[in-house]
């Protein structure tokens, strides 16, 4: 069995947005092969395109959350009737980041979230996970993150 982990390191000089590397590595000895970068900025939003290489089925990614009013968007293709399932995990346990909405291909979105999630995908197309501070819920965070992304 091939199991295939996708490591994105975040830089970005501006405060922004993230810059990502993709690198996979194989548990077969194999050197890293490099994908390259393909996340951008847009105004306060970082988004970030998940690419899931050939037989991959499960990507982890590094995030940066750079505070209250800037999420993180996840852009995941997707097919009808895969389970999409993704988990936050956070450098530090109290930190208050979350899944704030799920927003499928046909515009119907749900959330929000705790730190983890699993849906049913209704259609084909670009499914964007978005990653936010619960408003309600204590202090501004800024931080970095893990985000691990399934698709079944």
């Amino acid at each position: 069995m091939l199991c295939i982990l996708i490591f994105l390191s975040c830089n970005n000089s501006n405060n922004v947005g993230l810059t990502t590397t993709h690198s996979s590595v194989a548990d077969t000895g194999n050197s890293p092969i490099e994908i390259g970068p393909d996340t951008t900025s847009v105004g306060s939003d970082s988004v970030i395109n998940v690419n899931f290489p050939a037989g991959v089925r499960e990507v982890t990614i590094e995030g940066v959350m750079r505070g209250i009013e800037k999420p993180v968007t996840a852009l995941v293709s997707v097919k009808s009737g895969q389970v999409l399932t993704a988990k936050i995990l956070p450098e530090d346990s109290i930190a208050n980041v979350r899944f704030s909405h799920i927003i499928f291909a046909n515009g119907d979105s749900d959330g929000p979230f705790g730190r983890d999630l699993s849906r049913k995908i209704p259609r084909d197309g670009i499914c964007k996970l978005i990653i936010a501070e619960n408003q309600m819920q204590g202090e501004e965070w800024k931080g970095r993150f893990k985000l691990t992304i399934r698709l079944d």
